[in-house]
Formats: C-alpha cells, structure tokens, sequence
C-alpha cells in the first residue's frame, strides 16, 4: 500500500511540474524574423503551404535546403489550435519523459529521477530567446536528443525484454527520423547510433549464443528497426518531393547534383588561406577559367559573393564557410535557372563535370574532403583548435553563456505581410515598433452619405475607412426609440489597427473633401453632430496588455536562469559523479 501511494505521489508530482511549466510560458510573444528568408520566414512558408495543400510551395533555390520536419511540427501545432509556444513547450515535457523512463532501469531512486526531470524540465535552453522565442528549428532538436539518448539507454537496458525493447525501439526510430529530416547536417548523430546497434547485435550474439536464429530473430528486427524507420520516412519524402518538383530527394544539400557539385568545388585547393574561408577569391576565379557553365553566372555569383562577405568577419571581401553555398544558390536562381528541378540539376551536373575535368587534368589542385557536402576540408591546425573548443565549451554549456528569455521586438522590416502569417501559423503574438489598437463603436449618419468618417494618423495617412459596418441590433432600437431614427442596424464597427508606439491617432470628418472635424482618439467618445452621431464604447491597446503578462513571465524565466548560471558547474560535478556511481562500476 506504501509503495503504490508513493507511486501515485510521483505521478502526482509528474504532472504538476508538467502543468507549471507550461503556466510560465504561455503568455509568451514569438520573435518573428520575417526577413529571415533562407530560416524562420522559410519555415513559416513552408508550413502555410503544407496547410494549404500545396506540399512546402513552389520550387526555388531554397525550398529543398531545410528539412520539412519543423515544418510539419508547425503545421500539428496549428491543427491542434495550440500555440506555438505552448505546443513545443509541452513537446520538450514529453522528451524529459522519454528520457526519465529510458534511464529508470539503472537509476532506482524516484527522488534521482524527479530531480533530474525537473532539472531537464526548467533547463533555461527549453524556454531561451533563440530556442523557444524564435520560430525556428533549434528549439525541437534538443527534444529530439533527448528522445534519442534516451530511447537508446532504455533499449541497451531492456535489449532482453522483447516487448519493452519494442517501445524504445519506436522511440529511438521516431526520434532519429525526424531529427534527420528536420537538420540536413543531423549526420553527426549516426556514429551513436550506429555505434550502439553494434553494440546491442553483438552482445545478443554473445549473450543468447545458445539460442536458435528464431528466437533472437525479433530482437534482431528491434535493435535495427530505428534504421528501419528512417528509411521509409525518407523513401516518403523523397517521393513526394518526386511528385511535385520532378527530384527524387529528401533534400537537395545531402541527395542531388548540387551535393556532387559541392563536394568537387570543396575538393579544389586554394592557393589562398583565410580562416573559415574555403572559397577565397581567386579560388572562385580559377573556377570560372575551367568551368564554362559556372562562369554563365559570372556576375550574379560577384553580386552575390559581395553580399555574402558582409555576413561573419569579412576578411579582405572573402565569403566565409556557410555561406557560399547560398550565393551559388542564389546566383543560379537569378541566372533562370531554378525555373524547375531538372533545368537546376542540369546545371550543377555540368559545374560538377568541368571541374572534375580540371582536377583529373591537373589543372585544378585537389585536397582531400569531408564525407558531408556541407563540410569545409579537414585544414591543419583543425585538431588542436578541436581540443581547444572542447574546453571551451565546457565552459560555455556549464555557465549557459549567451542563455536568456529576452523578449524582443520582432524584426518585421516592410515584410508585415510575412509577420501576420507567423502570428496566423503559430497562434502567437509578436513584440513590434507599433502598437495593435483595438476600437468598439458605432457610427450612422444622419444624412445618407453626407459626410465619410476615417482614423487617420498623425501625418494624414489613412488607417481605417468606415465601411461596411456590423449590424447592431441594441443600437438599431436606441436609434429609434430615442432619436426616432430609422436605421438598418448596420452602424456598429469593431477594428483593430496598427499604429507606431506613442503616436496618436484621429478620427476625421469630410463632407466633399472638406475637412469638418479632426479629433484626437485617446479613450471613449460621444461625438453628435448635424450630420452624425459617432460613439466609441472602448478602446484598448492589444500589445500592452499581452506585454504586461509575458513581462511578468519573463522576470520569472529570467530568475529560473539565475539559478541555473549559478548552479551549472556544480551540477556537471554532480552528472560525473553519478554517472561514475550508475554506469563505470
């Protein structure tokens, strides 16, 4: 009776930490990129297009260079009628989860476990400005690591038991298939799993050596079904993918022509070397004198190669590693040629097959590469920069250096129109320069269009022009009753209008271009006139009350992060040592 009121105090306690940590969050604005375009503006696209049926869009330069899987996570998000915020806070709760019940077979103590999930739970990363805030993919990828570490350890301590081991295995498949096609560089997660499937092949073979095929045979089929399900996700993708842009692949950086042409670009050695720059100019030059193909985009590569150096530390106008790849894409789209999948693989097939010419020629010296296109050569002094980066980041991870919950203004720019459908995907609102004026009234005339009514701002332009008002039955009799008015009820309006912070706003009255009235709006209004009778009933501003909420919630984010800044190390002492206790022994 103890043990299983102890067992209910557990889940008890589970589930408030769930319920809490989703109240901290939940009046929290996303920081909307809108000009983000190749990141967060691509993801939001993307996913207005899945819900509109039209797979991620039109084909383009960019389309197939991020993995749909965010996207999708959007698009459940949205479905669901849940925030963005909320859903991926909850998503993030359901990972410590899969991690707590994948490592509870080697860590007994109960008081371990809910210490270790709420410490996973309130890790300042699950709610920081460029994790949670952001609408983008970084903040799902450290749930999916989770899933996967965890999936895994659960796997190795139940690779006897079929039944568990099919649920990890599941797990683990669920969280390497989406990590992959949510991150074309997810590569760096394939050693460990394929490290541990080894691992778990081989000592089923030494373990149950006695044992027929047979009966190790669905062991076998679990340890592996993870590769299992990646490959079908992928087969899915790719073949979709097929059907609406003629390119059987799951993404263009990792699978198509442009790889291949990557990958020989990488393979020529600079006569020049620049940090971080493995396409220095005159690389890029002696690239156009062996490829006929490559110097048609002459210009537009320039161009784009110019605008690009700006990104990172410019040294001497080169184009930093990261970034020539999207001033390649870039200058081909504007070339025409990213009209269709076939015209684009056309051209980096022949990129690909000139310079392949110049290396084989020995007109072009090659170096050796990396096995990933997206992957700058090995360069010497690579490792000791390695080990010096480690310590770093030791550092860095046990400080949280550069982690907080900063609620910031979105950087909207002239693309309001991609702001609006970050607020329509996620459900969320956004911090911005204006301020969201929300105005309930009712207007009628007292003469048929006698005089036009607009809210204007204070440089005359025109926010909102009243038209086509909403019938208001309450205000249809009081016209009657009162004034003996005979309306048809269409008077009453309810608008919301964006204006810049602390500016003000008018209500204006013409009657044939002439200006009658010009009244500042700064709360409710009687206005009765010969000509009309104008009411505001309320009038709210939108942004600073939500403001005021998430303002209260990031005090309390912020304090949670204090704790883990001073903490931190300490706590990585404290993971050793358990891990020494739990695993080496």
């Amino acid at each position: 009776m103890k043990k299983k009121t102890k067992s209910i105090l557990f889940v008890i306690t589970i589930i408030l930490i769930v319920i809490t940590k989703q109240l901290i969050v939940n009046k929290l604005p996303i920081m909307a990129y809108a000009h983000a375009k190749q990141d967060d503006s691509l993801m939001i696209s993307m996913a207005n297009n899945i819900l509109k049926g039209n797979w991620l869009g039109e084909y383009n330069e960019i389309i197939l260079t991020k993995g749909v899987m965010f996207p999708l996570f959007l698009c459940i998000s949205k479905i669901f009628g849940m925030t963005y915020i909320s859903f991926q806070t909850l998503f993030h709760t359901l990972a410590c989860l899969i991690f707590i019940y994948g490592i509870k077979d080697f860590i007994k103590s109960r008081k371990l476990l809910l210490f270790i999930f709420i410490a996973l739970v309130f890790n300042p990363i699950s709610f920081a400005t460029n994790t949670l805030l952001r609408v983008y993919r970084n903040g799902i990828t450290i749930s999916q690591v989770l899933i996967i570490f965890g999936s895994y350890i659960g796997l190795y301590m139940n690779r006897k038991d079929k039944k568990k081991s099919a649920i990890f295995s599941v797990l683990a498949g669920f969280g390497v298939a989406t990590l992959y096609h949510t991150r074309e560089d997810a590569f760096w997660i394939m050693p460990f799993i394929i490290t541990v499937t080894i691992i778990l092949i081989g000592l089923l073979i030494k373990e149950d050596k006695n044992k027929i095929f047979k009966e190790r045979k669905v062991l076998l089929i679990l340890y592996i079904l993870p590769f299992i399900i990646l490959f079908t996700v992928t087969t899915i993708i790719s073949a979709i993918n097929y059907s609406y842009y003629g390119i059987y692949t799951h993404n263009e950086l990792n699978k198509s022509e442009f790889t291949r042409c990557m990958k020989i670009m990488y393979s020529i050695k600079p006569k020049e070397e620049y940090f971080r720059v493995s396409f220095p100019n005159e690389k890029i030059e002696r690239m156009f004198q062996n490829s006929p193909t490559l110097k048609e985009i002459q210009k537009e590569l320039l161009d784009a190669k110019d605008i690009y150096a700006t990104y990172g530390n410019d040294e001497k106008n080169q184009v930093q590693d990261g970034w020539f790849f999207w001033a390649l894409r870039e200058a081909v789209a504007n070339k025409g040629y990213y009209e269709n999948s076939e015209m684009a693989n056309e051209f980096y097939r022949k990129v690909a097959d000139e310079l392949e010419e110049g290396v084989k020629n020995k007109k072009l010296e090659k170096q050796p590469v990396m096995p990933s296109s997206l992957m700058p050569p090995w360069r010497k002094g690579k490792f000791v920069k390695l080990i010096q980066v480690f310590g770093e980041e030791i550092k860095f991870i046990t400080s949280y250096e550069k982690v907080d919950t900063s609620l910031e203004e979105s950087v909207i720019g002239d693309k309001y129109y991609i702001s609006e459908l970050f607020k329509k995907i996620t459900n969320n609102q956004i911090l911005t320069s204006s301020q969201e004026i929300q105005i309930i009234g009712w207007y009628t005339n007292l003469k048929e269009n006698d005089v036009e009514i607009e809210i204007k701002d204070k440089n005359g332009n025109t926010l909102y022009k009243f038209a086509d008002l909403e019938y208001r039955k309450d205000i249809e009799e009081y016209l009657k009753d009162t004034l003996k008015l005979e309306t048809n009820g269409k008077v009453g309006f309810n608008i919301k209008i964006n204006v810049p912070k602390n500016d003000s706003i008018f209500f204006t009255v013409k009657k044939d271009d002439k200006l009658l009235t010009e009244e500042e709006i700064k709360g409710k209004i009687y206005m009765s006139k010969d000509n009309y009778i104008l009411v505001i009933d309320d009038i709210y501003n939108l942004q600073e009350e939500f403001e005021s909420e998430a303002r209260k919630q990031e005090n309390i984010l912020e304090n949670i992060t204090s704790v883990y800044k001073n903490t931190g190390i300490i706590v990585w002492i404290l993971g050793i040592i358990i891990y020494i206790i739990f695993v080496i022994r």
